[in-house]
């Protein structure tokens, strides 16, 4: 669980043809390879974050969403400040539950559940 002061409005920089820049300051973390913990320290990291609010899509200086996929916190606290909701662009199929994924539908030679002692219990009631 983070402390709430973890990442800040650090400021609202500049608003150009519906494109704003914030600065989010964020507080760094570092791990001790000894107790292999976590620790917040007093250092802090900028990260800036472009929102156009025409089209309600950000981008932000991280990059986490260019390599990995996932939504980075500076993006999410961006559209909790405007109250927006987040774009499907940023919901990738891979990370959604309502997706049939083939390799659930391939049959597996040494698994049969139809003949689990569960299963013929209940097939014989």
């Amino acid at each position: 669980m983070q402390p709430d002061n973890v990442l800040t409005l650090f400021q609202n920089v500049v608003t150009y043809d519906n494109v704003t820049e914030y600065i989010f300051a964020n507080r760094v973390w570092c791990r001790n390879n000894e107790t292999k913990k976590e620790y917040l320290t007093q250092y802090k990291r900028n990260y800036r974050v472009c929102f156009d609010m025409t089209t309600k899509l950000a981008e932000c200086e991280c990059s986490l969403f260019n390599h990995s996929g996932i939504i980075c916190r500076h993006m999410i606290k961006l559209y909790d400040i405007h109250g927006e909701e987040v774009p499907d662009r940023y919901i990738l199929r891979r990370w959604r539950k309502d997706v049939s994924r083939k390799h659930t539908c391939v049959k597996v030679a040494y698994h049969d559940p139809s003949k689990t002692e569960h299963v013929v219990s209940y097939d014989e009631m």
